[in-house]
Formats: C-alpha cells, sequence, structure tokens
C-alpha cells in the first residue's frame, strides 16, 4: 500500500480530478495554458524560495500541473466531438461505419462518422440500423444515403439504463434507420486499420461457419480471442453473468495474459544473449499488438495490450519496474488521447481489479502456505479471484445493481481450463484466416467450449447465492471504497487514526441511510409508466407501492428499475383503479367512454386506448389541469387530444413522446 504514497500516483490523483473537472466545469484555455506554463516552470526550474524549504509548495504546484492537464486533454477532445446533425430535414449525406455492435431483434447496428455530401462537411457520429437481410452495408464501405436523423432517445422509465448518455461519452448524438430512407453502397472503400482488421475477422467469420462447429462455438471464439461479441446468444451469457464469470467473454488482461504466458514457454527456449533478447521483445510486441488490431483495437484490449508492452519494455532494459506504477502510467497515458475512457465502465472495472489485485493478493496468499504446491497454486488462484472481485464489488452493484457469490467457484474450476481453452481457440482462429478449420481440430475445440459451458450453466442454476436488483447509490459506492482503502491502510500499519476514519465512514453511512428514510416518509406519488402493450400506474407511499396493470407477464425488468431507483421496500398488484388523490390533486384514470359527475373536481386525467371519448367536450365541462395520454394510445388520438389541449391552453403530456410521468 506504500507504493500509493509515491508521487507518481498522486500526480495521477490529480490528473483524473483534472479530467473531471474540464467534464462537469468549463474552464478556457487561455487560463489553462498560460497557467500551466507558470505551474511547470515552478516546478521544474531552478526556483527557490526561502519560505519553501519542505518543497512543499513545489510539490502543490507539480498536482496544481498535474490537474490542469487533465482538464487541457479533456476541452481539446470535446473539441474534436462535432454534432453539426439537422434533425428536422432529410439530407444527402455519406455515412462510413467504423464499428459493429451486437444485432437487434431485426436490425444491425454499426457505429457511423457521418458527412454531408456536397460540401464533405463532417455532422459527427451517429449509430446507424440496417435491415437483418441487408449485408451491403459493412465496415469500411461508404453508404450515399437520402434520409433524417433522430434524436437519440432519453430512458423511458425511472432506473432504466440511459442509452443516450452512454453514447454521448463516446462522442455520438444521433441515429438513423438506413431500411427507412433511400440509400446506396458505393464502391469504393475508405480504407483505415479498422477496415483491414474487420475483412480479417469476416474472412474468419465465414471459415468458421464453413467449419463443423455450432453457432454457440463460433460465437465463443470470436468473443474469447477477437473480442467480437455480436454472435453470443443471451441465454449463454445471462449463464455466465449469473456465475460471476462474465469477464470471461471479454478481452482482456486475463485473455493477454494467458497469450503472454504462453509465449513465453515458448521463447524462453532460445539463447538469452543480448541480441536474441531484443528479438524476443520485439516478438512479444508484434504478437500482442497483432493480436489488438485483429480485435479491433477495443478498449480493454488496447489498455492491456498497452500495460503488457509497458512491462516488457522495463524488464527488457533491466529497470526494476513497478507493477503499480506501471498500471498507472498506462492509464494515465490512455486518458489522456482518450479522457472519455475515465466515464467507461469497463475501464474502470478492468484497472481496479487489476489495482486491487497487485495490492490485496500479496497479503491474501501470505495468510496460508503450504509445502505442497498444487495446494499453493489453487491459494493463489482464490486469492487472486478474491481480490479481484473485492475491488470491483462496489462497481458491479452500482452499475449492474447485482452481485454473485458464486465468483469463487466459478473461477476455482474456470481459470485453469481457461489456459487450454484459449490456446486451442486461438489456433482454430488462426486457421480459420487462411482456411476451414479441420474436422479433427474442430471437434476438439468444440468439445471443450461446450464443457465450459455446460458447467458454467450448472453454477447458473443456484441463483439463491446471486443477489439481483439491488440498489446502491453513487454516495454509497464512494463510501464503500473509502471504507475499503482505510481498512487496508490500518491493517498495514494498526495506527489507531485510521479507526477514526473507520467510525466516520460508518457514521456518513447510517446519515445518509437516515436521511433516504426520511425523504421517504413523506412521499405520495403517481407514476404512469412507459408500456406500449398495457398501461401501468404506480401508487407509492412511503417506500411501499401498489402497481396497477391487467397484464404482468413481461413487465418483470421495468418494474425492477422502478422499484429499485424509487428505493421502494414493499409492493403488491391490484387491478386498475379510476379514482387516486394525491397530495391533494384529484387525479382520474380513464379507460371507458362513461365519464362520471364525480370528475368534475378532478385536476388530471389519464387516458389510455380504451377512452374513446371526445376529448375536447371532456375538457370543457371539466376543465383539468393536465391531460395525460398512455403509451398505448393509438397515434391518430393522441394527436386529436393534443390539438384539444392546445386549442383550450391545457398542458398535455404524452407518455409514448416524453416517457414516464411521475405526479407529485
Amino acid at each position: 500500500m506504500n507504493q500509493l504514497q509515491f508521487p507518481i500516483s498522486k500526480t495521477a490523483v490529480a490528473f483524473l480530478a483534472g479530467i473531471v473537472l474540464g467534464f462537469f466545469c468549463v474552464i478556457p484555455l487561455l487560463f489553462l495554458v498560460p497557467a500551466s506554463l507558470l505551474l511547470c516552470w515552478f516546478s521544474v526550474g531552478k526556483f527557490r524560495s526561502t519560505f519553501d524549504t519542505g518543497g512543499t509548495f513545489r510539490s502543490l504546484a507539480v498536482y496544481l500541473l498535474a490537474l490542469f492537464c487533465g482538464a487541457i486533454c479533456t476541452d481539446l477532445y470535446n473539441r474534436n466531438q462535432v454534432s453539426n446533425f439537422q434533425f428536422n430535414k432529410p439530407e444527402h449525406v455519406l455515412i462510413k461505419p467504423f464499428e459493429r455492435l451486437r444485432n437487434g431483434s431485426n436490425n444491425r447496428r454499426f457505429y457511423a462518422q457521418v458527412y454531408r455530401t456536397k460540401e464533405k462537411t463532417y455532422l459527427g457520429k451517429a449509430v446507424v440500423y440496417v435491415s437483418e437481410a441487408d449485408t451491403a452495408v459493412a465496415i469500411g464501405r461508404i453508404v450515399q444515403a437520402y434520409g433524417r436523423f433522430s434524436k437519440l432517445q432519453p430512458p423511458r422509465n425511472p432506473g432504466a439504463f440511459d442509452y443516450k448518455a452512454y453514447l454521448n461519452r463516446k462522442g455520438i448524438s444521433a441515429q438513423i434507420y438506413l431500411n427507412r430512407c433511400a440509400y446506396t453502397t458505393a464502391r469504393s472503400t475508405d480504407w483505415s486499420i479498422r477496415t483491414v482488421a474487420e475483412s480479417w475477422r469476416t474472412v474468419a467469420e465465414q471459415n468458421l461457419a464453413r467449419s463443423q462447429l455450432s453457432a454457440d462455438v463460433q460465437a465463443m471464439l470470436m468473443a474469447l480471442v477477437l473480442g467480437q461479441q455480436q454472435g453470443m446468444s443471451e441465454t449463454i451469457t445471462e449463464e455466465y453473468r449469473v456465475a460471476g464469470a462474465v469477464h470471461i467473454l471479454s478481452v482482456s488482461g486475463l485473455h493477454i495474459g494467458i497469450l503472454v504466458l504462453c509465449m513465453y514457454a515458448f521463447l524462453n527456449k532460445l539463447p538469452n544473449t543480448p541480441v536474441w533478447r531484443f528479438g524476443k521483445l520485439l516478438t512479444l510486441l508484434l504478437i500482442l499488438w497483432l493480436f489488438a488490431f485483429l480485435a479491433g483495437f477495443g478498449p480493454s484490449v488496447v489498455r492491456s495490450v498497452f500495460m503488457v508492452s509497458f512491462a516488457l519494455i522495463g524488464k527488457f532494459i533491466n529497470r526494476k519496474t513497478n507493477s503499480i506504477h506501471t498500471l498507472v502510467a498506462s492509464a494515465v497515458i490512455l486518458l489522456a488521447i482518450h479522457p472519455v475512457y475515465l466515464f467507461d465502465v469497463g475501464f474502470q472495472l478492468s484497472y481496479l481489479s487489476l489495482l486491487s489485485i497487485l495490492i490485496l493478493q500479496p497479503r491474501f496468499s501470505s495468510l496460508f502456505a503450504s509445502r505442497f504446491r498444487i495446494v499453493n497454486y489453487f491459494r493463489d488462484l482464490m486469492s487472486v479471484s478474491l481480490a479481484a472481485q473485492l475491488g470491483t464489488a462496489p462497481l458491479t452493484v452500482l452499475y449492474f445493481h447485482q452481485f454473485s457469490f458464486l465468483f469463487l467457484i466459478s473461477n476455482l474450476i474456470l481459470i485453469p481450463v481457461l489456459g487450454i481453452v484459449m490456446i486451442a481457440a486461438t489456433i482454430a482462429v488462426l486457421i480459420s484466416l487462411f482456411t476451414v478449420i479441420p474436422d479433427f481440430f474442430a471437434n476438439i475445440v468444440s468439445f471443450l467450449i461446450d464443457s465450459m459451458n455446460s458447467c458454467v450453466a450448472f453454477l447458473s442454476d443456484f441463483r439463491q447465492l446471486v443477489f439481483e436488483n439491488v440498489s446502491f447509490s453513487g454516495w454509497q459506492c464512494l463510501l464503500t471504497y473509502f471504507l475499503l482503502v482505510v481498512l487496508i491502510l490500518y491493517i498495514s500499519s494498526r495506527h489507531y487514526k485510521y479507526l477514526y476514519a473507520i467510525g466516520v465512514v460508518l457514521l456518513c453511512f447510517q446519515v445518509g441511510i437516515l436521511t433516504e428514510r426520511i425523504r421517504l416518509s413523506d412521499t405520495h406519488t403517481l407514476t404512469v409508466l412507459y408500456q406500449r402493450s398495457e398501461p401501468i400506474l404506480i401508487e407509492q407511499k412511503n417506500d411501499v407501492a401498489t402497481i396497477f396493470t391487467a397484464k404482468r407477464s413481461s413487465i418483470e425488468s421495468v418494474l425492477n428499475d422502478y422499484v429499485r431507483q424509487a428505493k421502494v421496500r414493499d409492493w403488491s398488484f391490484a387491478l386498475s383503479k379510476h379514482y387516486f388523490r394525491v397530495n391533494g390533486k384529484q387525479l382520474v384514470y380513464v379507460d371507458t367512454n362513461f365519464v362520471d359527475e364525480s370528475l368534475r373536481n378532478a385536476h388530471i386525467f389519464i387516458l389510455n386506448k380504451a377512452a374513446r371519448i371526445n376529448v375536447q367536450r371532456l375538457i370543457e365541462q371539466y376543465q383539468p389541469e393536465c391531460v395525460v395520454a398512455c403509451a398505448d394510445v393509438p397515434l391518430y388520438l393522441e394527436r386529436m387530444w393534443k390539438e384539444s389541449c392546445s386549442a383550450n391552453r391545457i398542458r398535455f403530456y404524452s407518455v409514448r413522446e416524453y416517457g414516464a410521468i411521475t405526479i407529485k
């Protein structure tokens, strides 16, 4: 833990703070650049001061310089994220897909760069949707289209995943459906590194499809070796998620480490002279970056290869490299190029898992030792798994709202097997780059992958060891990490001051939980959820909710999001009722053409598709404050109701257009 006290770690923390500051605060470059130059002169120049004998002010200047450098990198990155889309009218554009995504139910999806045809003006990045049967659109192929771009939609229901914010962090601000507009595929190809890599992956996919491999095995090969998860079935992905082994499906440091160990076992047979050592280094670096090239230079692959390359170069020049410093240096360089990586879930989980392994694994391993090598092997394996999960557990619960206690068993079983599977999978993919995989080897690969999948499927049956739909907020995640750091410091030093810090953190936890309970104790709301098939109304009093809906199937995901977001402790289903009273407001849910006289005092009308009524007459007779149309209302009815409300200057809210509404 003392390694984190070195200046490089503190400077990196200041750099990360600068990136966060640059994203959430507007700081002009006219201030940042001169201030950074002044701090640079102060920190590295020959300046001395009578009141800076201990170097305190110089250290402060270094940290401020790192802070300003992070803000400058963020500002430069944001300036390159152009968005000049016009969402109101169709136009002629050139679309250049550069990344393939997981296929939807009826379409294929790409990230693409978009240019205006006439002026060749760069408009920005967009998500492109293509019909599943259309194979003409691919990475590197230039598409000429005439269509209308639409805005990215925010989450429709409380607690749902914010896909719009996720894409905005990637610099993507629009979407277009090519199957709904006129487009042609140009013969010219936009050749780039991504295009060449995609062409190689396409050849591999075609040869794998012609081999004696099932669709699931083909998808596993592409995911394990090339990082392409587009073909993975939802069933297998869910089984790995429940078993706590979903990290195996993403190319990361684990896969890179296995690849390096295999290459080391072969290259160590060569002489150890300086010339041969340099040749081995070049060979390792070439193979690693070729692997990253074939994987499409995904963020997880690049950061893993980058860090391993740092360690290999340090070992070659006979410099005793500190693993934590290597990890920190690779993170800083990657963030200087792409500051937005800091908000990427994969980046956070990857670096936190590696950092916790480097810090905690030696301490866990020192708790037990045996004279049997096999026992020590499984001890080290268990300690690595435990350290990685301990370091990433708060983030996992925050982002994915679940935690699987099956991770220890699954990693003990799968990690030793994964080495053999990775070797066989890598050989199979290398063969598929040139020809069809021989039948005997295809059978071996199928047996290994099917056996691993069967083991994961067996473990996923123990769902009682998986905590799902956990409500965990950002402040709880930060306090948990602070508590973890303070505990490690106390165990390392046994200093009483860390006990005070532990007490303060626990007190903050109690205050935060008490504050939330006080806030919920006076809560009374009615929420109309976005659901196209059947309206869902949720009345919440304090932390208890009553769900009014006629259809209870296939709504579990929507309800789980709401329950987690609203901190609901208990809920129940009930038949729909027509009258609600929320904080002095009378709300009426109309689902028939019968209107009762008691509607005269209603403040808000909630109408669904069964409300075949004359809204104009309803408005003139009862004069409500607002009319809410559920998401199941046909579009022509919604337009008629909206025009009637607009003519009478009454607020109209469309759940179809704006998402769920909460009335307080």
